[in-house]
């Protein structure tokens, strides 16, 4: 590459400035000069640079890990100094062998997030059928077909963690008694004859969990 006599005299006066300047920056400099680069910045972010990644979007089964104690890192953190409203998210299973599946309908509203603001939930209620004992069989005629609904006591396990960290809040047992009569009717899911009921934990959840949703006088 030729360099003009004006340059030459601009690069000897580049050269006397880099004294003081270590080797490397004053290269840097230097090519910078030949190459006409004289005003880049070299600390300036490179446009290209790969951008980190948005959070991905939270969904309730996302939360079922915290039941057994897994860290869900993305959601909100839980101080119960805090007097306020902390969210609840609840899960149940029919036994220990069976996965958590969320039950959306087992809280009041007050006690959820907003919809798509699963982020913001800071508890997880996870309840584990223990034992039945069939109290009441229902039996219905549906077309000449007999098919019979089975009422059931039953006892959970409950268990209320933190979803950021997994760390166990509470936990407890429900043992809950049938006190309902057979209902005139009962709607049976596909070619089921037979379908089981259990107790609904909703109020015995409510009672359990409001000193670690609710911590405001």
């Amino acid at each position: 590459m030729s360099v003009t006599p004006t340059q030459c005299g601009s690069l000897l006066a580049a050269l006397s400035l880099c004294v003081g300047l270590s080797a490397c920056e004053s290269l840097v400099s230097i090519e910078n000069f030949l190459l006409g680069r004289e005003g880049t910045n070299q600390n300036t972010p490179d446009s290209t640079a790969t951008q980190a990644s948005p959070e991905k979007q939270l969904f309730d089964s996302d939360l079922a890990p915290a039941c057994n104690g897994v860290p869900v890192a993305q959601t909100a953190a839980y101080d119960p100094a805090v007097e306020e409203i902390h969210p609840i998210s609840v899960f149940a299973r029919d036994d220990v062998s069976k996965s958590f599946s969320h039950r959306s309908d087992r809280v009041p509203d007050a006690w959820k997030v907003p919809q798509g603001a699963i982020a913001q939930t800071q508890l997880v209620a996870c309840l584990t059928v223990t034992e039945r004992k069939q109290v009441k069989e229902c039996p219905f005629e549906d077309d000449g077909q007999t098919k019979v609904l089975e009422i059931y006591d039953t006892n959970y396990d409950v268990a209320i963690h933190e979803t950021q960290t997994g760390r166990l809040v509470a936990d407890g047992r429900f043992e809950l008694k049938a006190d309902e009569d057979c209902p005139s009717f009962n709607f049976f899911l596909g070619d089921k004859t037979v379908e089981q009921r259990d107790v609904r934990f909703d109020q015995a959840l409510l009672e359990f969990a409001k000193p670690h949703v609710q911590t405001f006088q």
